[in-house]
């Protein structure tokens, strides 16, 4: 019975029943190379997306740019920097997990970076 009343609540609402669950995941990547006047130049972008993104997003995924803002913790003063949104819907796994956090890891070691913020959010989704 409460399947029946569910589809019709769909129905009603014009709902879309083929969504699914999935987790959303956003990498957001700092430009500027600390304790340098250099920043991660777009050839250097391209070659870790090649090298580190494509092999965990296989699947696909969408790279934004964007201007990230965020406190130094040493000067207390706010900075703004280019950045890169990394944002990829999945269906995580403990495997996917960590070789998300490698992406992280290697962008960090790579351009002396410290921190790439990784959001992951539970969604609904269907790819239409």
């Amino acid at each position: 019975m409460a399947r029946i009343t569910a589809g019709i609540i769909c129905i009603l609402l014009g709902c879309s029943c083929s969504m699914q669950r999935y987790t959303q995941t956003n990498l957001y990547f700092g430009r500027s190379i600390p304790g340098d006047t250099a920043m991660v130049n777009n050839t250097q972008w391209q070659q870790f997306v090649n090298d580190r993104v494509v092999p965990v997003f296989s699947r696909g995924f969408t790279i934004m740019e964007s201007k990230g803002f965020w406190l130094d913790p040493v000067s207390k003063k706010m900075v703004t920097e280019p950045s890169n949104m990394v944002s990829c819907i999945s269906k995580m796994t403990p495997s996917l997990s960590a070789r998300i956090d490698s992406i992280c890891y290697w962008y960090k070691t790579l351009f002396k970076q410290q921190a790439v913020l990784r959001i992951d959010e539970k969604v609904r989704a269907a790819f239409l």
